[in-house]
């Protein structure tokens, strides 16, 4: 057989600049896709916002780099297309990037969006993700080929994608810290100008997507034989990019399990994969290839299974950070393996066949693994089922393999030996830490819920005192005082109401205390703003009359429509006033104002012994701002 090798790429300042190019998007959009994500946490609280931006940019992606696989294809005017999808790029980013300076009046141009658009984030995130999409195609074609000073382009691409991800988090979450204002300016100016870069830099860019042969080299191979080779090669590609995101994703909600953060999500558990992921790509550049793209996933599951046993193990005694020290070891065999990959494709595979393996390797396998994986609701038999899955298969597909090819006798023995040593071990850790494997749900977001199944709230006085968690987090506490102290208040807000006015609740302790106060009102609406999947879909048990029945709606939701309320009472519970900021911000007491009446009231519910003083200070601040007259009960 005779491989075609093809010097296709002559102008190396060309390429450089693509590099700074997609570089800089790829900052550009991880930033602004973060600064998305946390803001859909910040204004819908209790939405799991991570699957709803998956859905969002990952189908995005795929459409993007399919319709940039179609027109480069297609079209001949390479510097055109780049540049014209490059301005869309720039208008898209720089409307985000310079979002506070083009609304006026003071108003949030994010809150503007959300409550004029119900997923206008999503498409925005969408919009992102798409146009990227179009440009990562274009660099990996490109990257894929062979230029005439023997560089392999195709490393430098991986090297700035994983860098330009990793830059962006990290930009994103100093944005979102926000410890001085100049920060904040500092990173708008500093988004501003990689924009501004890469709108530039791509018109002076044109290497052609289909470039012709223009130098070759002739190797002599047996033909038969380099096809099965390059048969499996391909396959083990395949399998190795679906192990990794796989593995990721399911460290990830090994991670959550232990360390739930609401503000920050999984930007710190990326920002550290990504890291190492990186120094593993490096680390791989330093070793001979040697069939590691076949062997090293059987690896996968010695690194991994490391991972959750270290974690279980100490998650009582290390903080979040420590604990992301458990899962370097893995990342950075998950780097090699990607960097040894990439090496025997550049190796064995001419441009096109490069190009098309790793085209479905990181835009076509990854996104439906993650979506299905994203609505898979865990329980500790599922989870660990799919984990020893995916360790059968690491280890039994390279084993068949490896038994197959002509290899020294004591390298096939050494590797069943180590097998036979691993199982019983993995087995022994999986008692030894008592994990159960059960129909119990894994990631558990409320406790102690039974205790409110076992509470009779229509005692005269409540004995028992017990703190009902989600995420570990204090959400309600039921006792005595809080139980009588919801009761005063909202019968305080219930004096406000005119007789002929309607009421809406927006009631953060609906899952845990149905207030009895609140079938009192005349005419009204109840929103429980706690989603069922937050409290594990418990249900609190009907005693006496079921009184009235509640709309369970996010709070932007509920609010969102031309209707006008004469009272509006907000009673967040204790979840919400330590950790959802938006609930006592001035976006959200100014969206309440517009949908009251013109002599209507707002009822702010609080308890000062769950709440911060930066928070009531808050609290106090921006109603004083933006209601004239105001009155405070205090119930002891």
């Amino acid at each position: 057989m005779t491989l075609v090798k093809s010097f296709s790429y002559l102008n190396i300042n060309q390429r450089r600049l693509l590099l700074i190019n997609l570089f800089l998007a790829s900052l550009l959009a991880s930033s602004i896709l973060a600064d998305i994500f946390y803001s859909a946490q910040y204004y819908f609280f209790y939405i799991t916002s991570a699957r709803y931006i998956l859905l969002a940019v990952l189908p995005a992606l795929v459409a993007g780099s399919l319709l940039g696989r179609f027109i480069f294809s297609v079209f001949k005017s390479y510097r055109l297309l780049f540049t014209l999808i490059d301005i869309f790029f720039f208008i898209i980013c720089g409307l985000y990037v310079c979002r506070f300076f083009i609304v006026s009046g003071g108003a949030n141009p994010v809150f503007v969006l959300i409550t004029s658009c119900g997923h206008g984030m999503l498409l925005y995130a969408a919009l992102i993700s798409f146009f990227a999409g179009i440009k990562l195609n274009y660099g990996l074609k490109i990257s894929s080929g062979d230029f005439i000073d023997e560089k392999h382009g195709i490393y430098s691409f991986f090297t700035i994608c994983f860098a330009g991800i990793l830059s962006g988090i990290i930009i994103a979450s100093i944005h979102i810290t926000g410890f001085i204002s100049a920060d904040n300016i500092i990173i708008i100016c500093l988004q501003s100008a990689a924009a501004l870069v890469v709108l530039v830099s791509s018109f002076f860019i044109n290497m052609e997507y289909n470039p012709d042969t223009m130098y070759m080299h002739r190797f002599d191979e047996d033909e038969q034989a380099a096809a099965v080779e390059h048969r499996d090669d391909i396959f083990f590609t395949y399998l190795n990019a679906s192990y990794i995101f796989m593995y990721t994703y399911l460290a990830y909600f090994n991670y959550i399990k232990f360390y739930a953060d609401l503000r920050w999500g999984g930007a710190r558990f990326a920002a550290v994969c990504i890291l190492f992921i990186m120094a593993g790509f490096f680390l791989g550049r330093l070793v001979r290839q040697s069939f590691w793209h076949i062997y090293s996933e059987m690896l996968f599951p010695v690194f991994f299974m490391l991972y959750v046993f270290l974690i279980y193990r100490f998650h009582e005694q290390v903080t979040p950070f420590q604990a992301l020290s458990f899962i370097i070891p893995a990342a950075l065999l998950f780097g090699f393996t990607v960097c040894q990959t990439v090496r025997m494709l550049v190796d064995r595979f001419e441009q096109e066949s490069r190009y098309n393996v790793l085209f479905f390797s990181m835009f076509i396998i990854p996104p439906p693994l993650l979506i299905v994986l994203s609505f898979v609701e865990f329980t500790y038999f599922w989870y660990f089922i799919l984990i020893y899955l995916l360790t059968l298969l690491n280890i039994l597909i390279p084993g068949l393999y490896l038994l197959n090819k002509n290899t020294r006798t004591y390298k096939k023995g050494l590797y069943f030996g180590l097998t036979l040593v691993f199982i019983p071990i993995l087995l022994f850790m999986h008692l030894y830490l008592k994990i159960p494997i059960n129909s119990a749900r894994y990631l558990p977001k409320v406790k102690n819920f039974n205790e409110l199944k076992n509470t009779n709230f229509n005692a005269l006085y409540l004995k028992n005192k017990s703190d009902i968690m989600i995420n570990d987090t204090i959400a309600f506490r039921s006792s005595d005082s809080v139980v009588r102290g919801l009761k005063r208040a909202m019968l305080a807000a219930l004096l406000y109401q005119q007789d002929d006015s309607t009421a809406l609740i927006l009631d953060g302790n609906q899952k845990f205390f149905r207030n009895p106060v609140i079938s009192w009102f005349k005419n009204y609406e109840l929103v429980d703003t706690v989603p069922a999947r937050f409290v594990d879909y418990e249900r609190l048990p009907l005693a006496g009359n079921q009184l009235y029945v509640a709309d369970e709606k996010n709070i932007i939701d509920a609010l969102r429509g031309e209707k006008k309320y004469g009272l509006i009472a907000s009673s967040p519970n204790i979840l919400d006033m330590r950790h959802n900021a938006f609930r006592f911000s001035s976006d959200y007491y100014k969206y309440v104002k517009e949908h009251l009446t013109d002599n209507g009231i707002f009822a702010e519910i609080i308890n000062p012994d769950f709440c911060s003083k930066k928070t009531i200070s808050r609290c106090v601040t921006n109603i004083s701002s933006i209601y004239k007259n105001r009155v405070v009960y205090f119930f002891s």
